[in-house]
């Protein structure tokens, strides 16, 4: 059964009431956008209410769980925050800066009496105390915060969220009306409502989760994974965040990448799958498990393959050079399609199945495989498929840097030979083919192929055409001293974007439409 009631917010807070937000939800988000949009709310409410003591602002819903029954008279009162997390944080947070203010600037009583009372249980102690328990990512600056650490107000998001609050109070306070603090703290607790939305403690708690989601909660499918992980964790949901979600965590730079790892996974059974049909698969998955144990040991097998990940994501944690510097140059040609295929081998090796000369050479293959579609002008379609289908048709025991050549070469997809790439260097329109960062990397890596002793910095290159896009009077006259019995027009249309009429410089708008002549002077590499 669900109820309704629309509060105010000191109706939320007093009491002995406790609100737990789940592992399962996403950690503190509101930023300044928010803050101040907030903050204006109820200044706006302040000048309202100096008119109308009665008049509110609405801010939302809250919607709460029960957790279990009270075991006696004096125990408080604990509800899971299944939606309105940050709302509910961002308020506290501002209660706190105003309790923390007030004890600066008034008699102490003002400030005590918010934080005995909003704040925390005054008489609980341990973890019944604080009313608001965050999740494990957010809780030691909460609790910084709460308790007037040292340290609080520090550089994560809740504690930027606590500075911006007291800035602004610096800045509202008029020397001449001594009860604007007052004022605010009144039309916070009195003025704001929220509609809190309980539940049954039986209800379930995802499909209302979902729901949410559904109406515009917005989660991404890293966040719909986690929380269904962690609810199908009513007992290890602490240790399992510690032990493996949380260092899982820190191991990739953010929750796009959380959300790719369990893709990539889940492509080395079901090759066609979108990436925004992973939860749903992942949801399959796990439905399947039978215990908590069962799935503890699924979040550390994924955890284990995010080291794994982490290699491709930043080749500087590779310790093998070989192997550092293919994934070096996977990661610079920028191109996500072979992911699941990379993080298959990476792990055969981790399992020792595979050493680091069949690794280095099977992401040769890899790299190579690319680089000669872009030679040979063939569409970057279908990449998406024939990576994770390899990648299902790879063989155990085998070297896996032949099998990777194998499956390369094998139906339609076609491992570019030699004489093809020889027969497209002369005459492929190189410098319309592909994406102009690909096009450039080649140019890039064939300078640095010559080892010269003397290494110039590619990076800052740009692609110039030696004979120019567009033929002046200069040309045309070079060029009939050289083809003196054939149509320069077809010669200039058949070779200006070929590979061998383009190079790497870095003046290109002083080259413009140069002669030969001119342009080697001024470039080293046409010298």
């Amino acid at each position: 059964m669900v109820k309704a009631d629309e509060a105010i917010l000191r109706k939320v807070l007093e009491g002995e009431n406790q609100y737990l937000v789940p592992l399962y939800q996403r950690p503190y988000q509101w930023n300044t956008e928010q803050w101040q949009t907030l903050w204006d709310d109820i200044m706006e409410l302040v000048d309202d209410r100096r008119e109308n003591p009665k008049a509110n602002h609405f801010i939302g819903s809250l919607v709460l769980v029960p957790v279990g029954a009270a075991q006696s008279a004096v125990s408080i009162s604990r509800f899971l925050v299944v939606d309105g997390q940050q709302r509910l944080t961002t308020l506290t947070l501002l209660l706190a800066a105003i309790r923390d203010y007030r004890n600066t600037h008034e008699p102490p009583s003002g400030g005590e009496r918010i934080h005995n009372t909003y704040l925390t249980n005054q008489y609980e102690k341990g973890d019944r105390h604080i009313k608001l328990i965050p999740t494990q990512h957010d809780r030691d600056a909460y609790y910084a915060v709460i308790n007037r650490d040292a340290h609080s107000g520090g550089d994560d998001q809740v504690g930027a969220a606590f500075r911006f609050f007291r800035s602004r109070l610096e800045e509202f306070e008029d020397p001449d009306n001594p009860g604007d603090i007052s004022q605010l703290e009144s039309a916070i607790l009195m003025g704001l409502t929220i509609v809190s939305i309980s539940t049954h403690p039986e209800d379930n708690v995802h499909r209302i989760f979902q729901s949410l989601n559904n109406t515009g909660l917005k989660l991404t499918q890293g966040d719909l994974i986690r929380n269904f992980i962690f609810m199908g964790l009513p007992t290890r949901g602490d240790s399992v965040y510690h032990r493996y979600w949380l260092p899982m965590q820190n191991l990739l730079p953010d929750n796009e990448a959380l959300e790719q790892l369990f893709w990539l996974d889940l492509l080395s059974t079901k090759p066609t799958l979108k990436i925004n049909d992973t939860f749903n698969a992942y949801q399959n998955k796990l439905s399947k498990l039978a215990s908590e144990e069962d799935i503890e040991n699924e979040v550390a097998r994924v955890t284990a393959l995010a080291g794994q990940y982490a290699l491709i994501l930043d080749p500087e944690r590779e310790q093998d050079p070989g192997v550092r510097f293919r994934l070096e140059r996977l990661k610079t040609w920028d191109a996500s399609t072979p992911h699941a295929l990379m993080l298959e081998l990476l792990k055969r090796r981790e399992q020792g199945n595979v050493s680091n000369q069949e690794l280095e050479r099977a992401l040769l293959l890899i790299e190579s495989y690319l680089v000669r579609r872009l030679l040979a002008g063939q569409s970057t379609q279908g990449l998406n498929r024939i990576f994770p289908q390899i990648l299902n048709q790879l063989k155990e025991g085998d070297p896996v840097d032949r099998e990777i050549h194998r499956l390369l070469s094998t139906g339609r997809r076609h491992f570019t030979t030699d004489d093809h790439i020889h027969k497209s260097v002369e005459e492929a329109p190189y410098f319309l083919n592909g994406r102009r960062s690909h096009r450039n990397i080649v140019l890039r890596w064939l300078e640095e192929s010559f080892n010269s002793k003397e290494p110039v910095d590619t990076a800052k290159l740009s692609i110039e055409h030696i004979m120019p896009q567009t033929l002046n009077v200069d040309w045309r006259s070079e060029l009939g001293s050289i083809y003196r019995d054939e149509n320069i027009e077809d010669i200039h249309n058949a070779t200006v974007h070929t590979l061998g009429n383009l190079t790497l410089t870095g003046y290109n708008s002083e080259m413009s439409n140069k002669t030969f002549t001119r342009k080697k002077l001024s470039s080293p590499n046409l010298a």
